[in-house]
């Protein structure tokens, strides 16, 4: 007590100055701690709401209500193959786009081979039921009036799936046509579970040092009709099985 009759008034206008900049100093730390405590509760919140791009291609709550609402399976889960086949099926999809969960196809080419020899063919316009992007008419030329009167994806799924049945499926670049249709799967409860051969993967092993693959297998290469693009696949696929067997 009696040390404090000794303090001056400067004394004790330093001390609570001394006192009311350690005080700002905790009220900014308390700030900055605050800014960074929301930064991290905001990265956690967007992390878990927006999945990776390839998580969100496939996932179906980015689906149209009403769409495609199967989780279908997905690139790394396909039935890859290399093997020579002596019976397949070639598939070509075209598609409003690139995504399956919101694109819909608009096109279906199948070739069923035995023997190195085409046994029969299946061909179809689909109806998507959307409009067809410019940008994408300009790809496959397929436009809005050409399927105005075709039948939709749920009325020839079934025809489709009875044309393959069981047989390795051959398609370039087959991730993305095999998802198209496993997108589509729920209207039958089942998925695309054949051996896939993936002529793309195959081409890059035979031909890679070819820049146009048509080209050279002397195909138009104009834009990327479904019949057209199933008889390159083909080509690709019995040179393939040519070198292999």
């Amino acid at each position: 007590m009696g040390g404090y009759n000794h303090m001056t008034d400067s004394t004790i206008s330093k001390s609570s100055s001394d006192l009311g900049g350690i005080t700002m100093g905790y009220n900014h730390m308390g700030i900055i701690l605050a800014i960074i405590i929301f930064v991290f509760i905001f990265y956690l919140s967007s992390k878990n709401k927006r999945p990776n791009i390839k998580e969100r291609e496939y996932d179906t709550r980015y689906q149209p209500e009403g769409t495609n609402q199967n989780k279908y399976i997905t690139a790394d889960k396909l039935n890859y193959s290399k093997q020579v086949f002596n019976e397949f099926v070639v598939l070509d999809i075209e598609t409003t786009g690139f995504n399956p969960c919101t694109d819909k196809i608009v096109e279906i080419a199948a070739l069923k081979y035995k023997d190195g020899a085409l046994i029969e063919k299946y061909y179809t316009l689909i109806n998507p039921q959307v409009h067809i992007p410019m940008e994408v008419v300009r790809i496959h030329g397929i436009n809005d009036k050409m399927v105005k009167n075709s039948p939709t994806i749920k009325e020839k799924l079934p025809e489709l799936l009875s044309f393959i049945g069981e047989l390795p499926i051959v398609a370039h670049n087959a991730e993305l046509d095999i998802n198209f249709l496993n997108a589509n799967m729920h209207y039958l409860n089942k998925s695309i579970n054949n051996p896939i051969i993936d002529t793309l993967k195959i081409s890059r092993e035979i031909y890679s040092e070819l820049p146009n693959l048509k080209e050279y297998l002397e195909m138009d290469s104009g834009n990327h009709k479904a019949l057209d693009d199933t008889k390159v696949a083909t080509e690709i696929y019995l040179r393939y099985c040519k070198l292999n067997s």
